[in-house]
């Protein structure tokens, strides 16, 4: 498809459900407006560019003016939106780190002990499940200021506002940031959080939760190089208590 074309969707008869309780039973032109509305509130539809067009007979028409940042690297259509759609999960990720290749010397080793076994085959357990939650506890016992809280919050507003990004860090990357710098800290050996745990950690936390306005082909350092500028430009606290 070209980028004048137009690409038609079709709602699948579940969202029948999601009409229900408005307009009663049954997907046809009753739910014209209300869809219309759901799809006009959606900020992955706004990103998408979709619209309805019509309903009927148990189903929804989108339509989509096709954009740029709806293609894939390849240059078509297909991937590029269906792809798309998991990104919403992301968001469950506590962080995305970017390890890189290894040298040479690792890639020999990564060659070298795979070539009778795989090394998976003699792992054995380094933690019991009881010192695993017993350290998850440990964690959520660190002091975390409230001043640090708000410095959080402030940074994760920020990529909501930034004209670069289409949708922002939601709630659950403020909790993601703040409960992963209570763990930087412990393994610091600190019982307190400083402002430089946020910051530090901003990056791997935040960047793969972004949306990019107009660019989803830009690649992860695109997101990772505006999370960077916003830990620049957000004031960091200073004289934070150490413990509660």
């Amino acid at each position: 498809m070209s980028g004048e074309e137009t690409a038609v969707g079709i709602i699948h008869r579940g969202a029948e459900a999601l009409m229900d309780e408005e307009v009663g039973p049954g997907l046809d032109e009753r739910h014209l407006d209300a869809l219309k509305d759901r799809v006009r509130d959606s900020p992955f539809h706004r990103w998408a560019g979709m619209e309805v067009v019509s309903v009927g007979d148990g189903r929804a028409e989108l339509a989509m003016d096709l954009r740029p940042h709806h293609f894939n690297p390849q240059g078509i259509v297909h991937g590029g939106i269906i792809t798309a759609l998991p990104e919403g999960q992301l968001d469950r990720f506590a962080m995305a780190v970017t390890l890189g290749y290894p040298d040479a010397a690792g890639t020999k080793e990564v060659v070298t002990r795979q070539l009778l076994r795989h090394p998976i085959e003699d792992l054995e357990p380094c933690l019991s499940p009881e010192e695993v939650v017993h350290h998850q506890h440990a964690v959520r016992l660190v002091h975390l200021d409230p001043v640090v809280i708000d410095y959080a919050i402030a940074v994760v507003e920020a990529t909501r506002a930034h004209p670069e990004v289409a949708l922002g860090g939601s709630p659950r990357a403020t909790l993601a940031l703040t409960r992963c710098a209570q763990a930087r800290a412990v393994a610091r050996g600190r019982d307190f959080v400083l402002p430089d745990d946020v910051k530090a950690l901003g990056q791997s936390i935040l960047a793969h939760r972004l949306l990019l306005a107009g660019r989803t082909s830009a690649g992860p350092q695109a997101a990772r190089s505006i999370v960077e500028r916003i830990l620049h430009d957000v004031p960091v606290p200073l004289g934070i208590a150490e413990s509660a």
